[in-house]
């Protein structure tokens, strides 16, 4: 009871003080099914919604959404490992830790994966790879 208390303080405060937070992450992010076939690059990030690595990641890792998706037009899909339903998505990418991102360029192949909170430029790092992927003409 005190935990869920904690959170609720947290996100209220956060919400007054307009930090990001790993909710305001998943209300911004791509629907899977909107993604799948969308012939955009795709970050997959796996969180659990008491990770407090992922609730960690989430202020830094916010600002780095917002330009992918507004500057580079990137699908960022956030999987909530707590949803049973969303269990297939995470066990094909063998997703054993959270946070956990998997990265698709605009033809859907994966280009890349990490795992933790790896911190901004390695974020950015494998959005421009999956990017220079899809640009290929191979």
């Amino acid at each position: 009871m005190l935990v869920g208390g904690t959170l609720l303080a947290t996100a209220m405060v956060s919400g007054i003080t307009g930090a990001p937070t790993l909710d305001s992450m998943v209300r911004a992010s791509t629907p899977l099914n909107v993604a799948i076939g969308s012939g955009r690059p795709t970050v997959m990030e796996f969180y659990g919604g008491a990770c407090p690595h992922c609730r960690s990641a989430a202020k830094d890792l916010r600002p780095v959404e917002d330009a992918a998706i507004r500057d580079k037009g990137v699908n960022w899909v956030m999987i909530n490992t707590d949803d049973p339903g969303m269990a297939p998505v995470w066990n094909m990418y063998h997703v054993d830790e959270i946070p956990h991102f998997e990265f698709f360029d605009a033809a859907g192949n994966e280009v890349g994966f990490e795992v933790g909170d790896v911190g901004a430029q390695t974020i950015e790092r494998r959005i421009a790879q999956a990017l220079a992927h899809g640009a290929r003409s191979d």
